[in-house]
């Protein structure tokens, strides 16, 4: 169904790759770890540590949650989240940019090599999910959030992960999944969010200090073998299309 680009995602997605520029490159990069499960960790940990903030009186009767709420909130979703994308990445089984064009053509770049098929995209799907969450809480940032997933896309684009359709929808399906699971999912998040409180006033420092270290050596533990993974991945690929374009000239 989407494995065959339109004439128009290939103008668009070319137009955006062929962008010269000794900054474009950085700044794009830098948008795209904003959809990298990773830096979403990094935002739990955040709202985890301003709860912890929280005198334990006030979370004892049942104030001061929002952040605990929103560490439930976005824990939670992102286990959705990846389910949802990478059910419908496997579904639809688009292949990348890099596995289906021509490379010698419009001298398109592949700057990234990912390992999933390509719609909708993971990276924008993710971001739009997320910040989606993000914006009930914190409205009046509404659109400087969107703002950055939308760049997000783009760099998906200029990296040459993905076709135009594959970043378009992967906003779309972020939006709605993000929707639903918010107005459908209160009183588990609510539940959450209370026991969390709770584990905290009943843990002394030295305990949530230890946890808080054996919870992010784990994660980067993780992070690190996958992206080992995915780096012999990546160079794989990378000489495999460097033989393509030398055959090419």
């Amino acid at each position: 169904m989407f494995d065959k680009p339109k004439a128009y995602e290939l103008k668009i997605l070319f137009k955006i790759n062929s962008i010269e520029s000794k900054y474009a490159e950085i700044i794009f990069r830098i948008m795209g770890y904003f959809g990298h499960l990773f830096f979403w960790y990094l935002v739990i940990g955040y709202f985890a540590i301003r709860g912890l903030q929280t005198p334990s009186l006030l979370l004892k009767i049942g104030f001061g949650l929002e952040p605990f709420i929103i560490t439930a909130l976005i824990g939670i979703g992102l286990g959705i989240d990846g389910l949802s994308s990478n059910v419908l990445q496997y579904i639809f089984n688009r292949k990348r940019p890099f596995k289906t064009l021509d490379l010698s053509e419009n001298n398109f770049k592949v700057r990234s090599y990912e390992l999933t098929p390509s719609f909708p995209s993971a990276h924008t799907h993710r971001a739009f999910f997320s910040v989606t969450l993000l914006v009930w809480g914190l409205s009046e940032l509404t659109f400087l959030l969107y703002i950055i997933c939308c760049f997000v896309a783009i760099s998906r684009l200029y990296l040459g992960a993905h076709y135009p359709l594959d970043v378009i929808f992967g906003a779309i399906f972020g939006i709605s999944v993000s929707t639903v699971y918010f107005f459908i999912s209160s009183p588990l998040i609510y539940w959450a969010a209370t026991e969390i409180a709770r584990v905290s006033t009943e843990l002394s420092s030295f305990e949530m200090i230890f946890n808080g270290i054996i919870f992010f050596i784990f994660t980067v533990v993780g992070f690190y073998f996958y992206m080992r993974f995915r780096k012999r991945y990546r160079e794989k690929m990378k000489a495999k299309y460097e033989q393509i374009v030398i055959k090419s000239e």
